[in-house]
């Protein structure tokens, strides 16, 4: 008996042809998966995972949880290299840039893509990384929320 690890996705073409646009696109800064618990939105940013590293993109994932909500970094910390305390105590704008240039480092001149499930449970240290990164479009963010 063969079993399968993942339901195939159906029905989901369109999504998926436009997360492919995006990784086409230079200028693009990344894609928001929101709605209701239950629906696939975890799902859909696995296949979102999946469509980017068989395109040859390096690929980091993360997801927010409520018990890591108050440890700085805590979502993405597994992703990070380690600084020090002096670099950590020394400047905030330093660490910020350095673990970006850390995570958001090209591979083969192609910028990684992020996929952060549960979002909106980031801790404000790995929301404010991952919005400066966005916003310097060193990395392509895919991002679930609950809504």
């Amino acid at each position: 008996m063969i079993v399968e690890r993942e339901w195939p996705l159906v029905g989901r073409d369109d999504e998926l042809a436009r997360f492919r646009g995006l990784l086409a696109d230079p200028h693009a800064r990344g894609l928001l998966v929101a709605g209701a618990g239950g629906l696939g939105k975890t799902r859909i940013a696995a296949e979102y995972a999946t469509i980017a590293t068989d395109a040859g993109y390096r690929v980091v994932v993360a997801s927010g949880h409520r018990s890591r909500s108050d440890l700085p970094f805590g979502a993405v910390a597994h992703l990070l290299p380690d600084v020090g305390r002096d670099t950590i105590a020394a400047d905030r704008g330093a660490l910020l840039r350095q673990l970006a240039a850390a995570l958001g480092s090209p591979s083969d001149g192609v910028r990684p893509v992020i996929v952060l499930d549960d979002a909106h449970l980031l801790d404000d240290s790995s929301a404010t990384l991952v919005y400066q990164m966005a916003v310097a479009n060193s990395v392509l963010v895919v991002l679930t929320i609950r809504a």
